[in-house]
């Protein structure tokens, strides 16, 4: 077996090409040497519909005298708490390219076993009365033996197995939901002021049960930073970034006791909002103006005192940003000063613009950056005559590219053009360039 992505949230998988030995062996101890109550669950992604009947995802016994065995056969999920038994299968058959949560329960109290598919019981086989076997045997997964004893592993899984179970207990319906429902990243809402940052949360993330300790306002009230480093911090701004106002937030987890401080099992998503109150996508109360749609989050290495930027997913509509990151310390929202504030700072290039030539005036357009707010751009010819005329807004971050066709959708000729700027409040400014083709 390989290693693939696994489940949202879950890490990695093992991921099986259904070759004759390939497989995960668990090596045999006591542990798994009994004959009553029974739970065996997985994650399954199949990569082939064309699966051989009695293809093992989780097995443990020879091959036709298994102790249990969760697989698939004609296409369908199979759970057989024993060899003998009466087996219990999926409704639908299996689905390629989809992961699958499957829950095998045998519950000696009454002779049931059940098949959970996502959570739900998909068949359940009842009268099961006699005690499983619990012959010494490994378990095998992706792939299980042949019958006749002790026979090649030749019934290879095709696909990806992901979080494998065994459990010595009988799980019930509700207990078997919360199984299923316990895969999944759940979303942590600190409680007031601070229940403005979401924090999502893979399963994994510590491996033991953690508090999480959120705030908003570090310099006031901090959790374990101290102001000095913070200032410390703050002194040295990513290169073309200033600080989006109120942003810095502190999130420390406490596991048994103490701070954790290592890399999470998988990373957490932290979703912090941002002030655009009228939509015009720069940040509401900056001086100099902040780009909204160009926000980025960064994380404070305290180590080496510096910002070090994380991957950041703009959502405008709900005027949030979400980030992924792989342990928890102080966040901070940064955003490029490029809107200008006056139009005497509007510049345009390259100069003179030559589309193809290879060259360091070769480009896809003609930029004009430092631009205001919003406004217009109007090209114009040495005639006066119109050539092209475009709108830009707080999302162009204040930049905006003509790529050298007129409003008819033709190329631009060379020659010698102005660009009249005119701002929302009906201030303006000409530039000019030249175009040589």
């Amino acid at each position: 077996p390989t290693f693939a992505a696994g489940p949202p949230g879950l890490g990695s998988a093992a991921l099986f090409s259904g070759v004759a030995a390939g497989l995960v062996r668990v090596p045999d101890t006591a542990g798994y040497n009994f004959n009553d109550k029974l739970t065996v669950s997985a994650w399954v992604k199949p990569s082939s519909p064309a699966q051989p009947n009695g293809a093992g995802i989780v097995v443990r016994g020879n091959g036709g005298v298994e102790n249990f065995a969760l697989d698939v056969n004609l296409g369908l999920f199979r759970f057989t708490p024993k060899a003998g038994f009466t087996a219990v299968t999926s409704t639908n058959s299996l689905t390629t390219g989809v992961w699958t949560h499957l829950i095998g329960v045998y519950d000696s109290a009454v002779g049931s076993a059940t098949l959970y598919v996502n959570g739900r019981p998909a068949s359940t086989a009842l009268g099961l009365v006699t005690p499983r076997t619990a012959a010494l045997h490994d378990i095998s997964i992706g792939n299980r033996q042949s019958a006749g004893g002790g026979g090649a592993y030749d019934r290879g899984f095709l696909g990806a197995i992901d979080s494998v179970r065994v459990q010595h207990r009988a799980l019930n319906a509700a207990e078997a939901l919360a199984e299923y429902q316990g895969s999944f990243i759940s979303t942590v809402t600190a409680p007031p002021p601070n229940d403005t940052i979401l924090i999502g949360l893979a399963p994994n993330a510590f491996g033991a049960p953690a508090t999480l300790f959120v705030s908003i306002d570090p310099f006031g009230h901090p959790i374990t930073i101290t102001p000095a480093v913070l200032n410390a911090g703050l002194a040295v701004s990513p290169t073309g970034f200033m600080l989006v106002p109120n942003s810095i937030i502190e999130i420390v987890p406490i596991v048994g006791g103490i701070p954790f401080t290592q890399t999470l099992g998988s990373s957490a998503s932290i979703s912090m909002p941002y002030a655009d109150a009228d939509g015009d996508n720069v940040v509401d109360r900056t001086s100099p103006p902040l780009s909204a749609s160009r926000i980025a989050v960064y994380t404070l290495n305290t180590t080496v005192n510096r910002w070090e930027a994380l991957p950041s997913f703009l959502d405008p509509a709900q005027k949030r940003v979400t980030v992924f990151t792989p342990h928890f310390s102080v966040f901070a929202m940064f955003a490029p000063s490029t809107i200008g504030t006056a139009l005497n700072q509007v510049r345009v290039y390259p100069v003179p613009w030559r589309p193809g030539t290879k060259t360091r005036f070769d480009a896809a357009g003609i930029t004009f950056d430092r631009l205001p707010v919003a406004g217009t751009v109007r090209i114009i010819n040495l005639a006066g005559e119109r050539v092209r005329e475009f709108t830009f807004d707080g999302a162009a971050a204040g930049s905006a590219d003509w790529n050298g066709q007129t409003d008819a959708g033709a190329r631009c000729a060379s020659g010698v053009y102005f660009a009249r700027i005119t701002g929302a409040d009906g201030s303006t400014s000409m530039v000019k360039f030249a175009v040589e083709r």
